[in-house]
């Protein structure tokens, strides 16, 4: 499992690793971010669920989030 906050602090390292620009991510409580939708108090990525109910399994998250901000990158002309 992964916090948002890690999410968003790897594909930024990666932008970086491709010679993008790598911003500052601060972490915000749920409560710092009001919104209309009622929000768990911990939310993090995890697919535990999906894998126990479906029998599905997904690769290393991190190893996704390269190739996706990879191409990303190549398609923007940001490379």
């Amino acid at each position: 499992m992964t916090s948002w906050k890690e999410f968003a602090d790897a594909i930024f390292e990666h932008i970086a690793e491709l010679g993008g620009r790598r911003p500052r991510v601060d972490p915000i409580p749920t409560s710092g971010y009001p919104t209309k939708a009622v929000r768990p108090a911990r939310s993090e990525l995890d697919c535990t669920k999906i894998r126990l109910a479906f029998g599905l399994s997904s690769p290393p998250w991190r190893a996704s989030l390269e190739r996706v901000v990879e191409q990303i990158m190549k398609g923007s002309g940001s490379s």
